[in-house]
């Protein structure tokens, strides 16, 4: 009776082991949605810590904070205490640091032309699928082409709108 019990206890584990395994492969994503999974956490991060900052800009004047250079220094400027480096950080695996536009440092948000397309913050290398997380100064976050990306670069970004002071 007892060698029964061990006989079916094994057959009953091995088909726990067999079934879990292929549930795994099923289930679980490969190499391609794991870096898909990281960009998708990416994306959120910046988003988040954009709107934080937009907030902050909406609460000062519409000024952009005082260090825009990187994301890290942007939120660390504004309140210490209360941020995480960990939050500012790309899960881009080649870089994971924001980079920021500096321009954009203590500067009125009227001073700029087409917000809409200025770059505020961005991946500081794109991702393997040639795309990087990048926001824009009027709160706006988007996976957009490294083509995309480098002639957004090449945009005239502080002029003066026509009738602002």
């Amino acid at each position: 009776m007892k060698d029964r019990l061990t006989v079916a206890a094994i057959v009953a584990l091995t088909a726990i082991a067999v079934v879990s395994a292929w549930l795994n492969r099923v289930i679980a994503p490969g190499p391609e949605g794991s870096e898909s999974a990281l960009q998708h956490e990416t994306l959120e991060r910046l988003r988040q810590c954009t709107l934080d900052l937009v907030v902050y800009m909406v609460d000062n004047d519409h000024v952009y904070p005082p260090d825009t250079s990187s994301l890290k220094g942007a939120l660390m400027s504004l309140a210490p205490e209360k941020r995480s480096v960990d939050e500012a950080l790309s899960l881009n695996p080649g870089c994971p640091e924001f980079l920021g536009n500096g321009s954009l440092a203590a500067r009125p948000e009227a001073t700029l032309v087409d917000p809409e397309h200025t770059v505020f913050f961005y991946d500081s290398a794109p991702w393997k699928d040639g795309k990087r997380t990048v926001s824009y100064a009027e709160g706006r976050t988007v996976r957009i082409s490294e083509g995309l990306f480098q002639k957004t670069l090449t945009t005239d970004w502080i002029t003066p709108r026509s009738g602002s002071k």
